[in-house]
């Protein structure tokens, strides 16, 4: 057993390598590490000699990752890439085409055109219930198992290796604003927009604002840096990872035997960052703990049937931007498009992991999940450029040519954030397994 090194999973295929053997631990669909059972193992080295090393519980990454085909993972994968590209899609179309309001005539087309590029924030929803269903669920897969050194550094490389390139980009976007389009950053067309730096508002760039970002304070003690509105929601969620592993702790469920006071402390720290959240993250808390409880019902209630829960969510999905136009409270809305995701997430997880799909469909599925985190920190910045700079505050005509030109920036959006992913994103489980290794070599020595 010297050669092997012996994992534990949450599904139930081993993949063994040289010297290795290992499994996977829960698909969290960013968050490939294994916890180890045995702790002497070896490693090959140079000239074929072999060193024993001693590894405790979480410290060893898995190898590689490779792209799962099944049905549930497949749609799962798509619902969070489309997730992104309505974010993506609202933004652009604000920034670039006439409001549907100011139209003199609006066909059936422009109305199905309009009403699929407005979901914006019912698609960051829909990231919350998502996420909760992923890194929520991997915590409860892993029980006794956790450790809470590789979970930090996995959420951490995770949300790091994206954040800091896109951090600098926002930096050189709204330098470049500053000096040739500065009606975008005083807010003049915040008005025409409905978005971006508002009039006598609160927008910074600063050097403090950026480290505050970097450590997940917008929203909460400091605004968003620079333009790029959409980190609001990356605080909530790094302090919903934060806030879940206290949760089960204070409620002695599933992790390591704590005493009473480590739990009243765990309560106490959750009830902290609960009370320095704004209104608005609470809401997104329940959720994000909505997708933690589609993972932890698994098996404990009848198959949903995915034809009818797509109606659901799709009904739901009209009836939360029917909601929010009409004056009804945001939590509300963001509660009632948070069921509808459950009863869809739920009724994909309940499909059979061994039924195949349409490869090129599998394929495309992955690779707009993989690069969804990617596209949604960096696409503001490049709308905000392209209505300010290129078209100078003006809106585009919803005709044939003014939807050609506003497909052609939305794909070129695409490949800019895909090259974004190839020199970042990517390299995430490359850079968490270094970070892992340094710590167990630090750990052992």
């Amino acid at each position: 057993m010297d050669n092997l090194c012996h994992v534990v999973a949450h599904h139930g295929a081993w993949f063994r390598k040289p010297g290795l053997c290992a499994q996977w631990h829960g698909r969290e669909n960013d968050l490939p590490v294994c916890s180890v059972l045995f702790r002497r193992t070896t490693f090959p080295c140079v000239a074929g000699r072999r060193r024993p090393l001693w590894f405790r519980q979480g410290d060893i990454p898995t190898n590689d990752v490779k792209m799962s085909t099944n049905r549930r993972d497949v749609y799962l994968d798509l619902m969070r890439g489309c997730a992104a590209l309505l974010v993506c899609a609202n933004h652009l179309r604000a920034v670039t085409m006439a409001s549907y309001h100011s139209l003199a005539d609006g066909s059936l087309f422009l109305q199905a055109f309009y009403a699929a590029t407005s979901f914006g924030h019912q698609a960051v929803i829909i990231f919350f219930v998502l996420s909760g269903y992923f890194v929520g669920g991997s915590l409860l897969a892993k029980g006794s198992a956790f450790s809470l050194r590789s979970y930090a550094i996995a959420r951490l490389t995770r949300l790091w290796v994206v954040l800091i390139p896109a951090l600098l980009l926002t930096a050189g976007i709204d330098h470049v604003l500053h000096t040739s389009a500065p009606e975008v950053l005083s807010g003049a067309y915040a008005g025409v927009w409905n978005l971006g730096p508002q009039p006598g508002g609160d927008y910074s760039a600063s050097a403090a604002v950026f480290l505050g970002n970097l450590f997940f304070l917008q929203q909460i003690f400091l605004p968003v840096f620079g333009s790029n509105d959409p980190l609001w929601s990356l605080a909530y969620e790094f302090w919903y990872y934060a806030a879940f592993p206290l949760l089960l702790v204070g409620l002695g469920r599933r992790l390591e035997r704590r005493s009473v006071m480590s739990r009243c402390l765990a309560v106490a720290a959750v009830a902290l960052i609960l009370a320095f959240l704004p209104w608005s993250g609470r809401v997104g808390f329940l959720c994000w703990l909505g997708g933690v409880a589609v993972y932890a019902m698994r098996g404990h209630f009848p198959a949903v049937n995915v034809s009818m829960a797509l109606v659901i969510f799709v009904a739901g999905l009209g009836f939360s931007r029917w909601m929010g136009s009409g004056g009804v409270a945001a939590a509300i809305v963001d509660l009632e498009m948070a069921l509808v995701t459950m009863i869809l997430v739920a009724a994909l997880a309940s499909k059979s992991a061994t039924v195949g799909v349409w490869r090129p469909a599998a394929w495309l599925s992955y690779h707009l999940s993989e690069m969804s985190y990617t596209l949604y920190l960096m696409h503001f910045p490049l709308a905000l450029c392209i209505g300010g700079i290129v078209l100078r505050g003006d809106r585009l005509l919803p005709d044939a040519a003014g939807l050609a030109t506003y497909l052609g920036w939305f794909c070129a959006t695409l490949v800019l954030a895909w090259c974004f992913w190839f020199a970042f994103e990517r390299r995430t489980y490359q850079i968490r397994q270094s970070v892992q290794q340094t710590f167990a070599r630090r750990w052992m020595s």
